[in-house]
């Protein structure tokens, strides 16, 4: 129904066209619509449309890894994660999960040793394992990584799907926690739309690695997207 309006609306000048790299404005505020889902209050100005949750995980890596370094992520991982880890020339270095995903104690242990300043996790439906963190798990891997001086990026690709009530760790630190959503697990993975959430201080080489991978944000499915939520 969304296609056969577009297509009423006669908008291929608009589709076509490139749109500003973090997105127009009205779709970012699409997306902070659809992320108060997961109980994040967000301005437009605090999101970056990306191509999917891949293209954000991607530039996350190359706006905030330099070849050698190591990054920290659960020991049971995202295969994506490793994927852009040897394309960026850096070691993703694995920390020991119980039921509820990264233990704090390896965490902890993980992060003094490699001196590594980023670390990659799932709170909520883990992949592969399908772990999710409680509420204090969330806050304590908040807190050690806060104390350790590394940002935490939260790929929360299943937290909308999940109905799960707890806040996710962007919602507990935002300027701890870069947060990753995106619409491919949750309606469809053809549909290429995702966000990239974070501070301020680091929004622009986000948005410098997103220009540099994928010159454009994604208008046609931006464009659905809005259409899908009217």
């Amino acid at each position: 129904a969304a296609l056969e309006e577009m297509g009423r609306r006669h908008m291929a000048e608009v589709l076509c066209a490139y749109e500003p790299s973090a997105g127009f404005e009205h779709h970012r505020a699409s997306m902070a619509k659809w992320l108060r889902k997961r109980k994040l209050s967000l301005q437009p100005s605090q999101i970056l449309l990306t191509h999917g949750g891949q293209h954000a995980l991607a530039a996350c890596f190359h706006a905030l890894t330099r070849p050698n370094d190591t990054v920290l992520c659960e020991a049971w991982s995202y295969s994506g994660i490793r994927r852009i880890a040897d394309l960026c020339h850096v070691r993703a270095e694995g920390v020991d999960m119980d039921a509820e995903g990264i233990q704090p104690s390896s965490l902890r242990q993980k992060l003094k040793s490699t001196g590594a300043k980023l670390v990659f996790c799932t709170a909520v439906v883990q992949n592969p394992t399908t772990a999710t963190m409680s509420l204090a798990r969330r806050r304590e891997i908040v807190a050690i990584c806060k104390k350790a001086g590394a940002l935490i990026v939260e790929d929360d690709i299943y937290g909308v799907l999940s109905g799960e009530e707890q806040p996710p760790l962007a919602a507990i630190d935002g300027d701890q926690t870069i947060y990753i959503s995106s619409l491919s697990k949750c309606l469809s993975p053809g549909i290429r739309l995702g966000a990239l959430v974070a501070s301020e201080n680091l929004i622009p080489n986000l948005q410098h690695a997103l220009v540099a991978l994928h010159w454009t944000a994604p208008s046609f499915w931006a464009e659905l997207f809005e259409f899908m939520q009217e």
